[in-house]
């Protein structure tokens, strides 16, 4: 929607300040702009435009707000009361000033849900949606991460995991959470998912209930590894199979020199080897010893 030839005026920051607020849903530092580049920027009177409609303020809280800081007694304006636009045009155009489409925090998003709910019923046009988030998953993104505890919104809000992560994990208690979180900062974020993901599902098979569940992520984290720990407790079969290659390793290659490798947590159709030589006899007897593992390995492709 083009607003850049609506009626320009002039107007006094502090009563523009006492007009409607509904549309103060951008989260921003308003002190950022309490600066001398801002005062100068101000008093020359070359700043963004904000956007007016006698009672409501569509868009520049920020810049209003710094005006009336510095004493500005009048403050140019863009007032559009005359296209008499409906609420979601209104909305339309502050979501085009600000101009941040993907961008948004998780509390803007859902200050943008709330008014969408409250001034629209609920329904808002492609053409809004698609200015906030696109490929239109806006409005079913927020309602999923309102669905969540505050623990686990506030974990999305620092990008320690993602919508999806957190829709697999709901069912860790708050206290079980806030044990977790310095750990899970020391890991990639894939790896936050998979062990979130692990505990999750331990506390779902093993029936745990909250207490329960704190006391086991307590004792996992007690170990050496606890991303290692909770695979094995999800998966004890692994545990088994570790045993049985670490075993068949001390058999047919100990003291060889040849490494041999498994696929993580066994998943996978190949092994691997590694190893150096030091001379010709030296590869003659690694490459007796690759002769007996050949012998020898249907063992542990059993484990796979």
């Amino acid at each position: 929607m083009n607003i850049d030839s609506q009626n320009i005026c002039k107007e006094e920051p502090g009563k523009l300040l006492d007009s409607s607020h509904i549309f103060d849903f951008f989260s921003i530092n308003y002190d950022d702009y309490k600066n001398q580049e801002t005062i100068e920027l101000l008093k020359k009177e070359l700043y963004p435009l904000p956007v007016i409609d006698n009672e409501f303020i569509i868009w520049g809280f920020h810049i209003i707000d710094a005006a009336a800081e510095i004493g500005l007694k009048s403050l140019l304006c863009r007032n559009i009361n005359l296209k008499k636009l409906s609420i979601e045009e209104k909305l339309l155009v502050a979501l085009q000033c600000e101009n941040r489409c993907n961008n948004y925090s998780w509390d803007e998003k859902e200050n943008i849900y709330m008014f969408i709910n409250k001034e629209l019923d609920g329904k808002a046009s492609n053409s809004v949606l698609l200015l906030i988030q696109q490929e239109g998953l806006f409005i079913n993104s927020v309602s999923l991460y309102n669905s969540f505890p505050a623990i686990i919104k506030d974990f999305i809000k620092k990008d320690i995991i993602d919508l999806k992560t957190a829709k697999n994990c709901s069912n860790i208690p708050k206290d079980g959470l806030e044990l977790l979180e310095p750990y899970l900062l020391t890991l990639s974020f894939s790896n936050r998912r998979i062990i979130l993901t692990n505990i999750s599902e331990i506390i779902k098979k093993r029936f745990l209930d909250n207490e329960k569940s704190f006391s086991f992520i307590k004792e996992i984290l007690k170990e050496e590894n606890p991303f290692e720990v909770a695979v094995i407790a999800r998966y004890p079969e692994l545990s088994s199979c570790t045993e049985k290659f670490n075993n068949f390793n001390s058999v047919v290659l100990k003291g060889s020199g040849i490494k041999l490798k498994q696929p993580p947590y066994f998943e996978g159709n190949s092994y691997s080897v590694e190893f150096s030589f030091k001379s010709k006899k030296h590869l003659g007897k690694i490459i007796d010893r690759l002769s007996y593992l050949k012998e020898k390995c249907d063992e542990i492709f059993e484990l796979l």
